[in-house]
C-alpha cells in the first residue's frame, strides 16, 4: 500500500517493501498533491477521472477544429 512521508517540507510518495525498505514513487511540494497521488496509486478514481476529463476536452476541441477546417474546404 502506498503512503507518503514528509522530510523538510517535501512529501515523498512510495511504499515500504520488506523490513524497512522504502521504494519512492514521486516527490511533491504540498501534502494535498501527495495525498491525491497516494489515493490514485491505491486504486482511487477521482484523480483518474480528472485526467480523463481533461483528455476528452482536448479531443473535443481538436474535433471542433477539424470540423471547422472541413467546413471551410467545402465548395460554396
Amino acid at each position: 500500500m502506498y503512503c507518503y512521508i514528509e522530510e523538510n517540507g517535501c512529501f515523498t510518495v512510495g511504499f515500504f517493501g520488506g523490513p524497512g525498505n522504502w521504494f519512492p514513487d514521486s516527490d511533491w511540494s504540498d501534502r494535498e498533491s501527495a495525498r491525491s497521488r497516494v489515493h490514485y496509486l491505491n486504486g482511487g478514481t477521482e484523480f483518474m477521472i480528472e485526467r480523463v476529463d481533461k483528455s476528452l476536452s482536448r479531443v473535443a476541441d481538436a474535433l471542433e477544429d477539424i470540423n471547422s477546417t472541413v467546413e471551410n474546404l467545402r465548395p460554396a
